[in-house]
């Protein structure tokens, strides 16, 4: 690149990388998306552990830019969702608010990206990030199905909790995190 600085050139490096990063973040949730046990109305999909791995590899802000993308993705047809429907009408629909949780839980999973936190600590944020895509979700199941809520809370809160468990627990376990977080 003639003319260019060696600032301007990490500068386009840098780019390049956090949109590799945010591509690569779509590609695996479209691919998480697809290893499904069919439960109804909600199937139980590896999404979520897509969600909470974006937010501490990538820090809140390309995570949430990851998600907001994969959700672009599908709104645009793409066959990037666990079932087969894509477009708009699937975020009126039962899992509409699970998808949609996913920018929110993201950006608080994000929060963990820090090597000096304890697996006690990043389970806590993790959770909490879980936590919320559980209950926006269930809240629009409940509404978009005209349910009770136990019956949404039967249906899309309960049958979760342990693989949810399980995914947090791993990842606040388990992955090493960079030593310089980019948030």
């Amino acid at each position: 690149m003639p003319n260019t600085t060696i600032a301007e050139t990490n500068v386009i490096k840098a780019a390049g990388i956090n949109s590799a990063a945010i591509l690569a973040t779509v590609a695996a949730m479209a691919i998480l998306s697809k290893v499904a046990i069919p439960f109804y109305p909600v199937p139980l999909t590896l999404q979520t552990f897509g969600v909470l791995a974006s937010g501490l590899l990538l820090g809140s802000r390309r995570a949430i830019a990851a998600q907001l993308l994969y959700l672009l993705c599908g709104l645009s047809g793409l066959p990037v969702f666990a079932l087969p429907a894509a477009g708009p009408a699937i975020l009126f629909g039962p899992t509409g608010g699970y998808l949609l949780a996913f920018v929110a839980a993201a950006g608080i999973a994000g929060l963990a990206n820090d090597p000096n936190y304890s697996p006690i600590k990043r389970f806590a944020i993790l959770a909490l990030a879980t936590g919320l895509i559980l209950t926006v979700g269930t809240i629009w199941l409940g509404v978009s199905m005209r349910m009770s809520l136990p019956a949404a809370l039967i249906a899309g809160f309960i049958p979760f909790i342990p693989g949810e468990l399980l995914k947090t627990a791993t990842l606040s376990l388990r992955i090493a995190l960079p030593e310089k977080s980019n948030r």
